[in-house]
């Protein structure tokens, strides 16, 4: 769902990047539903809450800085590392499963949604 005249950003994702992004309804803590935020109906990516339906659109349209976004990835690559290494890896161009990449980047943005 859009608010009016206000077009959402397809998903941050880097794996992702759809445009197919739906409205979820979200709980305060008291547990009534007063809110909401947008998911990405693709790989499930949630945007923060937001109070009103313009609220949630703004928050989804909003983009990490780049020095955070550098900063994920240079966690990712970290992981990726102490992966290959577990794995016994030892040539940096061996490639590293898609599925496991996807899981490692949704690890780190539950991580930085709770930070």
């Amino acid at each position: 769902m859009q608010g009016e005249g206000q077009e959402l950003k397809p998903c941050p994702n880097p794996w992702c990047g759809s445009s197919e992004i739906i409205t979820i309804p979200v709980p305060s803590d008291s547990g009534i539903v007063d809110g909401e935020a947008r998911m990405c109906g693709h790989c499930g990516l949630t945007g923060p809450r937001g109070d009103t339906e313009d609220e949630a659109n703004a928050a989804w349209n909003t983009r990490g800085t780049d020095t955070e976004l550098a900063r994920l990835r240079a966690e990712r690559d970290e992981a990726v590392e102490a992966l290959r290494r577990i794995a016994g890896i030892d040539d940096a161009e061996a490639v590293i499963p898609t599925a496991l990449l996807e899981e490692i980047d949704t690890f780190l943005t539950r991580h930085k949604d709770q930070s």
